[in-house]
């Protein structure tokens, strides 16, 4: 299966949980080890990083600053 998104790209959760909107980066790419792809994001304020797989994120809708 190919990635969908791509290094660097921004993206957001799928499903957000409460008002809260924050904002990541995807910093790599998984290799396939699933039956769905999975990506290492990264948020952009606190700098935490974890890996979610392809339909828990959707592109960011990034305003410029």
């Amino acid at each position: 299966m190919r990635h969908k998104f791509e290094v660097g790209q921004a993206v957001v959760p799928a499903n957000p949980r409460k008002d809260r909107h924050h904002v990541y980066y995807i910093i790599q790419l998984i290799p396939e080890t699933s039956y769905e792809p999975q990506y290492r994001i990264q948020e952009v304020k606190s700098g935490i990083a974890c890996v979610v797989a392809e339909t828990d994120i959707k592109v960011a809708e990034v305003r410029p600053t």
